[in-house]
């Protein structure tokens, strides 16, 4: 036999008959704070509790999310590209979910903290061994800059939150329903994509983590780049992951028929609580005016007490349109990428004579705590004269044929010399004698050191070019400077910084200037230095200058054995397939490697903290692409995207206040 209920105290009866009662005599739990006013002829909001397991299931989101940014981008452990994907597609749940504006913030945050904990880890090497700090005060820094690049996931949610919200269903249907269900994860995902085009501009820019780069080692997926960068083409993953999610979400159908009762006004129907979209706006009556409606902003879910069937569930069509819509741009691209990279694609390599270059990348695995020792510098350059030497004379004795072409170009890695170029006489001369004996050209990164308007020193990081004849043929200084690490931003010293810093405070570069090596027809090389790759713009300079060929030297010996130097690699195919330019790349430690204009990976030094050469030959590319000719419209139009999100929402926000207050 079941036991009966037990009885409820009489206190909480008492209560429970204080509450007031809707039309139908259910009884409604006002919300704590505002307060029921019975003269307006609205019915309150009810509040149902809230489910226990609602925040351990968002913070599932938000590891999932944060676990399949860090699977998709190139790591040391397994690379799985789609699944990078699961970060727009958590965090567009998270959104749909939200109960609030704050709360999906929050929880995107999270998404975004989770994110950046997982994916840029190594940041604490070098703090731990180049500037020699404390894990006690590494360890609230890095939390710090977790925090901040986590804000760009809360824009994000709140963004597409904010869609959510403006495109909530009236009770329309046909056509318009599917667009106004297709509108959210569409601007969502352009705004995903815009607020990693403003992560490459504000405060410096940090865009290191951009979900185009999961696919760089996957180059049928990355050719969308070619023709509106790799902002956009973000954009359009997270539009197709935004797609699945809302095919998973659930919205309500045309609003249910059924009497009200006649003494009571109606109340209109409201989405479930788990998509955190309401309407609490209630019929006038006669003589009344509307109501002002804020749906979506803060507000709690209302129940329905008109005694009307609930609303219809979603129709399987209604869920398998987005999905459809997803698929198609995943095939789009897809298909796009086929066809880049058939071999009857027209490049546009044809308009002029294709210059070739055949070079050598040394890799010299110096250790970065010695490099900057002065009995250490001589040695450093004597490595790698002898491993140049080995490698030119090994190429010498591979080549066959008469029309064999020969290697007159060699590169060594970011500041492989480490010492003041030209203001070292007894150092400088043992290079410019290795470049006339070999009769090539000898590209090397070292410190550059002019005078300012004060007579003071100004410090570059620069790529030095040396002739044939042993002269210096052209120089180029880093650009884009990497903030606490070749300068300390608005401020001229932190003391406990100074070592990241190593001794040195760097001024940028003021233009792009390509390296011309003399020739019939002659080569322009353009070169991106370390962090530079990981930006559009100084790529896009150094076409626009005429390089036929990308150059990136770089030092990632800062960061151990990690995914940083992967990552890294992954930015230099993404530019190289924005600029359809072969791209050469010599580091000290790894990865030392070469794309085609395609961004097909063609060779690389296999290992990481491992010496070697690697020998090969490109074509220098003429090929102007679409992202090349438009820029910087689509990072504009992406910034427009999410900035709109963030007004919409501010306007919202605004209105729900004065509905409540009203």
């Amino acid at each position: 036999m079941r036991k009966p209920p037990c009885p409820a105290p009489a206190s909480l009866e008492r209560k429970q008959d204080a509450l007031p009662r809707g039309p139908v005599g259910r009884q409604l739990r006002v919300l704590p704070g505002r307060d029921f006013r019975p003269d307006r002829g609205a019915v309150p909001p009810a509040v149902p509790p809230r489910p226990l397991r609602a925040i351990p299931e968002r913070i599932f989101l938000c590891a999932v999310g944060a676990a399949g940014f860090f699977f998709g981008l190139p790591n040391a452990v397994l690379h799985l590209p789609f699944t990078a994907l699961l970060h727009p597609f958590c965090l567009y749940l998270i959104a749909f979910h939200a109960d609030s504006d704050g709360e999906a913030a929050a929880y995107g945050w999270v998404l975004g903290f989770l994110t950046n904990a997982a994916c840029l880890y190594w940041l604490a090497w070098p703090m731990l061994d180049v500037a020699g700090m404390s894990p006690v005060l590494v360890l609230p820094l890095l939390i710090a800059l977790y925090a901040f690049l986590a804000c760009y996931g809360a824009l994000a949610a709140f963004a597409a939150r904010t869609f959510i919200c403006v495109f909530a269903d009236d009770g329309v249907s046909g056509p318009r329903r599917l667009l106004r269900n297709a509108a959210p994860p569409l601007l969502s995902g352009l705004a995903y994509g815009g607020f990693e085009a403003l992560n490459s501009v504000l405060f410096s820019g940090f865009p290191w983590l951009t979900l185009s780069s999961a696919f760089a080692f996957f180059p049928v997926m990355l050719q969308g780049a070619a023709y509106a960068g790799g902002y956009a083409l973000s954009a359009a993953y997270a539009t197709a992951a935004c797609l699945c999610a809302s095919a998973l979400g659930t919205t309500p159908g045309k609003r249910a028929p059924g009497p009200s009762p006649s003494n009571a006004p109606a109340v209109s129907r409201t989405l479930p609580r788990v998509s955190g979209r309401n309407e609490h706006s209630v019929p006038p009556q006669p003589g009344q005016k509307a109501p002002l409606r804020a749906p979506c902003r803060d507000l709690p879910p209302a129940v329905d007490v008109s005694g009307a069937a609930p609303p219809p569930r979603v129709s399987g069509r209604e869920r398998a349109v987005p999905a459809c819509a997803a698929l198609l741009i995943l095939a789009a691209l897809y298909v796009c990428g086929v066809q880049r990279l058939s071999p009857d694609a027209r490049t546009g390599e044809n308009d002029a004579p294709q210059a070739r270059l055949r070079f050598i990348a040394v890799q010299g695995n110096i250790d970065q705590s010695r490099k900057w020792d002065k009995e250490f510098q001589q040695a450093t350059v004597e490595h790698y004269l002898g491993l140049s030497a080995r490698a030119l004379a090994e190429d010498a004795g591979r080549r066959t044929g008469q029309n064999a072409l020969p290697a007159r170009f060699v590169v060594w890695p970011e500041t492989a010399v480490p010492f003041y170029f030209s203001r070292r006489p007894e150092l400088d001369e043992p290079l410019r004698r290795f470049a006339a004996r070999h009769a090539v050209y000898l590209g090397f990164g070292s410190i550059a050191a002019d005078t300012d308007e004060h007579g003071g020193a100004r410090l570059h990081n620069s790529l030095f070019l040396l002739s044939p004849k042993g002269r210096v043929a052209g120089r180029y200084d880093k650009m884009h400077l990497v903030p606490f690490g070749e300068y300390i931003p608005l401020v001229d010293d932190i003391p406990f910084l100074r070592g990241l810093l190593q001794g040195m405070n760097f001024s940028p570069g003021a233009a792009a200037r390509p390296l011309i090596l003399d020739g019939s027809p002659p080569l322009s090389l353009g070169p991106l230095i370390c962090y530079e790759a990981v930006f559009p713009y100084p790529a896009q300079e150094q076409v626009k200058q005429g390089a036929g060929i990308l150059l990136n030297v770089s030092n990632d010996a800062w960061f151990r054995k990690s995914s940083a130097p992967l990552q890294h690699l992954a930015h230099s195919a993404v530019r190289a397939v924005e600029q359809a330019r072969p791209l050469l790349r010599a580091t000290n430690t790894g990865i030392s490697a070469v794309f085609d204009a395609r961004g097909r990976l063609t060779a690389r030094l296999e290992g990481l903290f491992t010496e070697g050469c690697l020998t090969a030959e490109v074509a220098a590319a003429t090929e102007r692409t679409p992202y090349h000719r438009m820029h910087p419209l689509p990072e504009l139009f992406l910034g427009v995207a999410a900035a709109t999100a963030l007004v919409l929402g501010a306007l919202q926000r605004f209105a729900a206040v004065g509905a409540q207050r009203g």
